[in-house]
C-alpha cells in the first residue's frame, strides 16, 4: 500500500527554508490489535534482485541528510550528477534521466521539489529495465512516497525563509485519524505560503570580423518574482481482508507574479528599454486511487487510477519604449504596450496495472500495463496598445492537443544461484498525438520495443563484491509541446499592425516546435564491478556506453514563415543524426570507524567521472552530447560527534567550464560551476531538533557566452548572471 499525503505541483516554486519551528501534539498510537500497515519494499526489492544495479536512499539516510527536498538530497549522492541547469541525472546526462513517482510518471507536481516527509526512499537505476520502462537512457530516478501508517496525530509546522535578500513565509498542518474497531483511516492536510526572489544581470555583445572587433550593444536587466501558493490534500485508506485500498484527492492553487526591466543601447544610438510585468496561475485538482491484494495463487496484484485536471493562466504586459539618436542630435521615439493573455485546460487520466508472482526455481516474474491520456486547450489572446494585435493572426489563438500512450511490460528477475542474479525483461510502448493548430491537423506516432538483460555475479570468497553488465535498448521520447507548431515570435524582432514582420536577424530567432519529431534510439552498455572494502565502505568502478540514433536537437535556419511576408530566422527541435557517449564513474563511500573501531564516526563520500561524446553528423570542435562534461567530481563529508548530539555535513561539487555547439550557426559556453553547502543537525533531546542548511556558500556568478557564424563575421554575446546564498534554519519538535 503507497499512501501519502499529496502536495500538489509548484509548491515547488519555495526556495530554501530561513527559519522552520515545527510544533505538534503527542501522537497517539493506535490501540493494540489495530493493524499497521508496513511495507518494507526496498529491503525485499534487494534481497530477490541484485542483477539491475538498484541504489536506495533509504528513511535513515534521508533523516540523516538534514535537508528539505528531494533536489537537496540527489545533490548529496554520488551516483548523481546535477547539471548547470540545476537538473539532476544519471550518468552527467540530465536530459536522458527518467523521473517516477512511486513507478509511474508524475503529474501536477515538481517532484524535485517534494518535501522528505513525504518520501520513503529514492530508487536509482543506472540502465533501462521494463518495469520502470523504455524511456531512460541514462536510467531512472524513482522517488516511492511514504506508506500510510494508522495513527491520532496532529502537526503543523511554520517556515521563514531567505534568498539572499528576498524573505519568505510557508506554514503546514496534518491531522491523522484512525479507530481500533474500523478498517478506515484518514490523513488531511492544509499547506501556504509565499517567497520572493531577486536576480539582475548584463550583457554585452560584439562583431568581431576581419575589420577589427566591433560593439553592438550593452544591456542590464533586473527581476523580482514573487510566489503565493495554497494546498489541501486528503488521503481515505480502507483495509481489506487481503490488501488495501487508498483514495487521496487533493486541490492546490499557485500564483506567481514577476516585474523585469530591461535597457539596450546599441552603438548606434538605438536605445530599447522595456518594463514588463506578469502574473500566472495554476489550479489543478487530482483524484488518484491505489488498490493493492496479495493472494496466494495469484500473487501480488496492484491497480492504480489518476483523473487529474489542471487550468493554467497567464497575464503578461510589456511597455516598450524606443528611440534612436541621429548625428545630429536629434532623437526619434516611439513606445508601445503589448499585452498577452493565455488560458490552458489540461485533463489528465491515467491506467496502470502490476501484477507480482514469485515463482519456483528462483524466478520472480512481474507484468503491467499502462494507459495514460491527455487533452490540451491552449488559448492566447495578442493585443497591441489596447487593440486586438492583427499582426500576429498567424500564429494562431487556439490549439487542440490529444496524447494517447500505452505501454505494456514483463520481466523476470531470476536468481539462478546465491551468488548469480539475472534480469530479463521487454518493454512496448505505444503513442499517439494529434493536434489542430491554425496551419492545420497534425499528427505524430511512434512505437518502441525495449528489451533490457541484466546479469550479476558476486564473488564466492567476498559475496558483498561483484561484476554487473546491463545491456537494453532505450529511447527518449519528444516533449509534448515540442510536437507543436505553436510558433513564438522574438520580442526583439517585434511585428506591428502597420508594418508586419520584417526580417529578423540571426539572434533574435523566433522559435517552433517541430510536429515531425521522433524519438532518440539508444543501444546502452554498462559494465560496472562493485568492491568492499571493510564494514558499510565500498568502491564502484563503471563504464558505460550509449550509441545514440536520432540525437535532437535544435536547428537554426532562415525560412519562409505564415506570419511574415519575408524569411525569418526561427529555431526549432529536429533529429540531428547519430551520436556516441563513452564514459568512466569511480564512486566511493568510506566508513573510517570501518578501520578502526575508536576512530571518529567520519565518512567521506564522492563520484569522479569522465565522459567523452560526439555528435557524427556535426562538424567539431565542440560537437558534443548536450549535458555531458568531460569530467566531473563530487565530494561529501558527514562527522558525528562522539561527545555531542550533533551531525555535520560539507558537501562540493566541481563541473568545469565547456563549450557546446547548439547547431551549425551557433555556440555556447557556460562558465565552471563550484558548489559548496554546509549542513548542521542538533539534536537538543528526543523531542527537539535543530538543523542548519547553508547552501550556494561560494554564490558564483555565472558567465555565459553565445557565438553566432555570420557572413558580416562572428557574433558574440556575453553574460553575467547573478546569484545569492541560500540560508534555511529548521526547528523540529514533538511537544
Amino acid at each position: 500500500m503507497t499512501g501519502v499525503k499529496v502536495v500538489p505541483a509548484l509548491a515547488g516554486v519555495l526556495g530554501l527554508s530561513f527559519v522552520s519551528v515545527a510544533y505538534a501534539q503527542t501522537a497517539v498510537p493506535a490501540p493494540s490489535g489495530t493493524q499497521q500497515v508496513v511495507v518494507n519494499a526496498a529491503q525485499d526489492e534487494a534481497s530477490r534482485d541484485f542483477a539491475a544495479a538498484k541504489i536506495i536512499i533509504g528513511r535513515k539516510q534521508i533523516v540523516d541528510s538534514g535537508v528539505q527536498n528531494v533536489n537537496e538530497l540527489l545533490k548529496k549522492e554520488p551516483a548523481v550528477t546535477i547539471g548547470k541547469d540545476g537538473k539532476p541525472g544519471l550518468l552527467g546526462l540530465p536530459g536522458y534521466t527518467q523521473i517516477l513517482v512511486n513507478g509511474l510518471p508524475p503529474s501536477g507536481r515538481d517532484v524535485m521539489s517534494l518535501d522528505l516527509s513525504e518520501v520513503e526512499r529514492i530508487e536509482i537505476s543506472k540502465s533501462t529495465t521494463a518495469e520502470n520502462g523504455p524511456f531512460s537512457i541514462a536510467g531512472t530516478i524513482n522517488v516511492v512516497l511514504r506508506q500510510h501508517v494508522r495513527q491520532q496525530q496532529q502537526t503543523a509546522s511554520l517556515q521563514m525563509r531567505a534568498d539572499g535578500a528576498s524573505p519568505g513565509l510557508n506554514g503546514s498542518w496534518t491531522l491523522s485519524q484512525s479507530e481500533a474497531a474500523s478498517p478506515f483511516s484518514s490523513t488531511l492536510n492544509l499547506t501556504a505560503g509565499q517567497s520572493e526572489r531577486r536576480s539582475s544581470g548584463n550583457e554585452q555583445q560584439v562583431l568581431s570580423n576581419g575589420s577589427g572587433v566591433l560593439p553592438q550593444y550593452q544591456a542590464q536587466r533586473t527581476r523580482w518574482d514573487r510566489n503565493q501558493y495554497v494546498s489541501l490534500s486528503t488521503e481515505m485508506v480502507l483495509q481489506l481482508e487481503h490488501g488495501s485500498a487508498s483514495f487521496k484527492p487533493n486541490f492546490g492553487h499557485v500564483q506567481t507574479w514577476n516585474d523585469k526591466e530591461e535597457a539596450r543601447q546599441w552603438q548606434n544610438g538605438r536605445h530599447w528599454q522595456v518594463q514588463g510585468q506578469a502574473s500566472s496561475g495554476l489550479s489543478g485538482l487530482m483524484l488518484p486511487l491505489n488498490w493493492q491484494r496479495e493472494d496466494e495463487d495469484w500473487g501480488e496484484s496492484e491497480f492504480n487510477l489518476r483523473w487529474s485536471r489542471n487550468v493554467i493562466s497567464n497575464e503578461q504586459r510589456r511597455l516598450e519604449q524606443e528611440s534612436i539618436t541621429s548625428n545630429n542630435g536629434s532623437n526619434n521615439g516611439s513606445s508601445a504596450l503589448r499585452e498577452q493573455s493565455a488560458q490552458e485546460i489540461n485533463y489528465d487520466w491515467l491506467l496502470s496495472l502490476t501484477q507480482r508472482k514469485t515463482l519456483r526455481g528462483g524466478h520472480r516474474l512481474r507484468a503491467g500495463l499502462e494507459l495514460q491520456q491527455n487533452h490540451r486547450e491552449p488559448v492566447t489572446l495578442y493585443r497591441l496598445n489596447g487593440l486586438p494585435d492583427t499582426s500576429l493572426v498567424a500564429l494562431g489563438s487556439q490549439i487542440s492537443q490529444w496524447t494517447q500512450k500505452r505501454r505494456v511490460f514483463v520481466q523476470d528477475d531470476w536468481r539462478v544461484s546465491p551468488l548469480l542474479a539475472l534480469n530479463a525483461g521487454v518493454s512496448l510502448a505505444d503513442q499517439l498525438s494529434e493536434a489542430q493548430e491554425v496551419s492545420g491537423a497534425s499528427q505524430s506516432r511512434y512505437r518502441v520495443l525495449s528489451p533490457s538483460l541484466h546479469l550479476a555475479k558476486k564473488l564466492e570468497h567476498d559475496p558483498k563484491s561483484q561484476f554487473r553488465i546491463s545491456l537494453a535498448r532505450s529511447f527518449r521520447e519528444p516533449d509534448a509541446d515540442a510536437l507543436l507548431l505553436k510558433p513564438s515570435v522574438n520580442p526583439l524582432a517585434a511585428c506591428t499592425p502597420a508594418s508586419g514582420c520584417a526580417g529578423n536577424s540571426i539572434d533574435t530567432a523566433d522559435s517552433s516546435g517541430n510536429p515531425a519529431l521522433r524519438p532518440e534510439r539508444a543501444l546502452a552498455l554498462n559494465v560496472s564491478y562493485e568492491q568492499h572494502l571493510k564494514g558499510d565502505s565500498k568502491l564502484t568502478l563503471e563504464a558505460y556506453q550509449r550509441q545514440i540514433h536520432g540525437k535532437t536537437g535544435t536547428e537554426l535556419l532562415l525560412l519562409p514563415v505564415a506570419w511574415a511576408n519575408v524569411p525569418r530566422w526561427v529555431q526549432r527541435p529536429a533529429n540531428l543524426g547519430d551520436a556516441d557517449v563513452t564514459g568512466v564513474n569511480l564512486d566511493w563511500r568510506l566508513g573510517l570507524k570501518d578501520w578502526q573501531a575508536d576512530a571518529p564516526k567520519l565518512e567521506v563520500r564522492g563520484n569522479l567521472g569522465w565522459a567523452r561524446s560526439e555528435l557524427k553528423d556535426w562538424p567539431g570542435p565542440d560537437n558534443r552530447v548536450d549535458g555531458s562534461l568531460p569530467w566531473r567530481a563530487k565530494l561529501g563529508l558527514s562527522y558525528n560527534a562522539a561527545s555531542l548530539p550533533l551531525r555535520l555535513d560539507l558537501d562540493a561539487s566541481w563541473l568545469p567550464g565547456d563549450w557546446l555547439r547548439n547547431n551549425l550557426s551557433r555556440t555556447t559556453y557556460t562558465s565552471h560551476q563550484t558548489s559548496l553547502a554546509m549542513t548542521a543537525a542538533w539534536t537538543v533531546n528526543r523531542n527537539a531538533k535543530l538543523v542548519l542548511n547553508l547552501d550556494n556558500l561560494l554564490a558564483q556568478d555565472r558567465t555565459g557566452i553565445s557565438r553566432y557564424q555570420t557572413s558580416a563575421g562572428t557574433l558574440e554575446t556575453r553574460s553575467l548572471s547573478s546569484s545569492h546564498l541560500r540560508l534555511s534554519l529548521r526547528g523540529e519538535f514533538r511537544l
